[in-house]
């Protein structure tokens, strides 16, 4: 991963004004973006979806009991 150029940190980007934010922000790289939209990293899709799934049949195993999971 590329070594962070820019302060990602949100008090520090709070701190600037609107334009010095705008200025600052336009100088980010695509990892800087992917750092500051997603600190704790990223999922596929399909890890995305066994989440949510495991997520729903839970749910639904407290709520009805467990011979209701699909």
């Amino acid at each position: 991963m590329n070594k962070m150029r820019h302060n990602l940190s949100e008090s520090y980007l709070q701190s600037l004004t609107e334009q010095q934010r705008i200025d600052e922000m336009s100088q980010w790289s695509a990892s800087e973006w992917q750092q500051y939209y997603c600190p704790n990293g990223t999922i596929t899709l399909d890890e995305f979806f066994d989440e949510i799934y495991n997520n729903v049949e839970k749910t639904i195993s407290e709520k009805y009991g467990g011979d209701s999971v699909c």
